[in-house]
Order: structure tokens, then sequence, then C-alpha cells
């Protein structure tokens, strides 16, 4: 009996799973961009090999059958010559390979390879684009001020000295637009790539942030609870401490460095909701009023109009894209996933800490993000943005 049934389980198994585990598919990128090409790279002997007119033509390269081999030189140019022997060649369903580190060092062209995520990186532009570390850090940020302590207040001397250790450190900063490409696999960068983001809109984060993000280059998202954000300097109405106003928002959006993006239109508020014990984000499922909770219907047409007129509203002033739904408190659900998308945001943030890996499906919804205070500087500030951190 335990054999026959050792016996269906083999079976089992080989109906489940008939090649065993599939390789992971090499991807290429030409100076920074995923390049597609008719035939994908193989990987033979521990290394790997590019289709030889395939890469010709994707890299700007002539090649010509010569008497040992071929040679390959960049068009329009006789003056660099890469011979390629033809043992080094190899055949396989018609088409002919030859190995990918015959580039490196040719011309003005780099090769980098991670065998552990199958990206290999061919540029022509002298520029080494990364492909070891391809976790993203995303670094959460809420308000300014440099008379208060708390773990979501950061002192802007702390924030310059962050900035400065990122620059130092060789990490670029990404726009939300950057951060979604890199996260989809459509690109890489020349340095180690991070995306930082501010919560809730405060008038700090233009008054205190935003002139060092200039002074470093530093590009940044904020976040902007839509209804909160003030008319005019004049505008007081706002609870607690000032939040921007829409002339602020205007301005470093027109910069270039700062990504204006959804926190809501006023769905920032905790509640009681079906489903759960304990207050919740009224994103995540039907609020109660009284005794019972709204319907599903009434719940998803709340969400999906705050949703549609938080990111209309902050188009309306920026003129430019809102795709980035960052969740109040972290809390989501099914739903309001769903919801999310059908409202046009194809990137969603969580308050969940750990590294974001790109190809990881989905690779660009529930994100998760590190939490910054005045205690992160020096080397524990730039550990926390490691894997290991």
């Amino acid at each position: 009996m335990k054999s026959k049934i050792c016996l269906m389980l083999a079976i089992l198994l080989l109906l489940l799973f008939p090649y065993g585990r599939k390789a992971m598919a090499i991807q290429t990128y030409f100076n920074g961009w995923q390049a597609e090409m008719r035939h994908q790279p193989i990987a033979r002997s521990g290394s790997i090999f590019l289709p030889l007119d395939d890469a010709a033509a994707r890299f700007g390269l002539e090649p010509k059958t010569t008497a040992g081999g071929v040679a390959l030189h960049v068009k329009k140019s006789e003056a660099s010559q890469l011979n390629v022997k033809q043992a080094e060649l190899v055949k396989r369903k018609g088409v002919l390979y030859f190995p990918a580190r015959k580039l490196s060092g040719f011309a003005n062209f780099t090769v980098e390879w991670n065998p552990r995520t199958q990206r290999l990186s061919i540029a022509s532009d002298g520029v080494r684009y990364r492909t070891e570390t391809d976790g993203l850090p995303i670094l959460m940020y809420h308000h300014f001020q440099t008379n208060l302590e708390a773990s979501t207040i950061v002192h802007p001397k702390v924030l310059e000295k962050q900035l400065a250790a990122l620059a130092g450190g060789g990490y670029v900063t990404l726009s939300a637009e950057e951060a979604q490409q890199y996260l989809k696999g459509e690109r890489l960068f020349p340095k180690k790539p991070v995306y930082l983001t501010f919560d809730d809109g405060y008038e700090s984060n233009y008054t205190l942030a935003y002139p060092l993000l200039r002074q470093y280059k530093a590009k940044a998202t904020i976040f902007v609870i839509a209804s909160m954000m003030r008319r005019d300097a004049a505008d007081i109405t706002s609870e607690g401490a000032p939040k921007l106003t829409w002339a602020q928002i205007a301005e470093m959006s027109a910069s270039g460095l700062v990504d204006i993006q959804s926190h809501t239109y006023d769905l920032h508020r905790k509640g009681k909701v079906r489903g759960s014990k304990i207050e919740r984000g009224l994103v995540t499922a039907p609020a109660y009023v009284g005794k019972r909770p709204e319907t599903s219907a009434a719940y998803e047409k709340k969400v999906l109009d705050d949703f549609k007129q938080s990111k209309n509203l902050i188009e309306r002033y920026t003129h430019r894209p809102v795709f980035v739904l960052c969740y109040p408190f972290g809390d989501y659900s099914a739903s309001s996933e769903a919801i999310a998308r059908e409202a046009g945001f194809t990137m969603t943030l969580l308050v969940k800490p750990g590294i974001n890996y790109p190809g990881s499906q989905p690779s660009t919804l529930r994100l998760k993000r590190i939490n910054v205070t005045n205690a992160d500087v020096g080397e524990a500030f730039l550990k926390k943005l490691s894997p290991a951190g």
C-alpha cells in the first residue's frame, strides 16, 4: 500500500513538474534599457553567448566573415576591430553565437553579468550599468522640523547628512517613473538606485527639504492628501503642522526633481471596517455607520471616487501624470488594489519594511519602504539600504 502511494505521488510530481524547474530567461540591457532581440542569449560552460546578427544590429556593430572566424567593428568606423575566432563561435538551431565577454574592453564597450538575477548589461558609452545590486530601497520620510523629536520627524541637518551619504556612497535617486521602469525590469542605472518618498504633504517638505534636494540634485516623490493641501499661504485651515500650498506643489513639480503623487483625496482616516476587529484605513473595506457597514457597492464607489478625485486634482496643478498611490497607514486590501488599478494607479506603496526587487510579481504593487529617523546617519544609514540591513 505504501509503495503504491509513493508511486502515485511520483507520477503526480511528474505531471505537475514534467521538466523540473524552468531556468530563468537571460535579460539583456543595452545602455541601461532592456534590449529586445529575436534570439535570446544562451549560457554555455559558464559563459554567456550573444546571437551574432541580432547583437550586431542592436549594438551598432557590423560583422564581417574572415578566414579565421568573424570580425566586428563599430558602424562607420574601421579604426577598431574585434576578432572572434572560429573556435569561439557556437552555432545553435542555425543561429551563430559569440561570447559576450569579448565585447568587454572593445571600443568603449562594458559588459556586466549577474548570474543570480540572470541580468546581462552591455554598454557602448563606457558606463558601467549595475546589475549586481538589483534591490530598490524606498526611503520613507514625513515631516521635517528643527525643534521636535518623533519617529516621523527628521531634522533638516540630518537630511543633509543623509543626502550627502547617498551621493558619496554611489547612489542615484530615482523619479517615480524611473522607479517604475526599474522595478518592471525595463531599465538599469549606472549607480545604486534609491527612491525617496515623503508622506502627507507637509509644508516643511518645501521650506526645509526642497532646498536640500536642489542642492544635491536629488529626486523625491511627495504623497499628498489632496483635500488637505492649502489654497494659498493665507489658508490656515489645515490641522496640525501646515500642509503645502498648491503653488508650492506646482513649483516643486516644475523643477523636475519632485513628483507629486497620491495619498488619497480625503481617506487618510481609520475606522471600524467590515471583517476587522481593530480600526483600519477606510480604503480597505466597507466602514460601519452605526451598527451596520456600508454596502460593498457604496464602499467601492466611495474609494474609487476618492482615488480619481485625488489623481485629477493633482494632475490639474502639476500637469504631470499621477500613477502612484501611497496607502494611508500602509493599510490595503485586495479590493483597494483592484479599485486603485481601475482609477489608473500602477504603483502602490506600503509602510512594511524591506527591499523591492525587479521582476518579483507583481513588481510595482504593495512596495515596501524603509522608515528614516534622526538616528540614521553615517554607515548605519547606508546599511539600512542594503538587503542585509
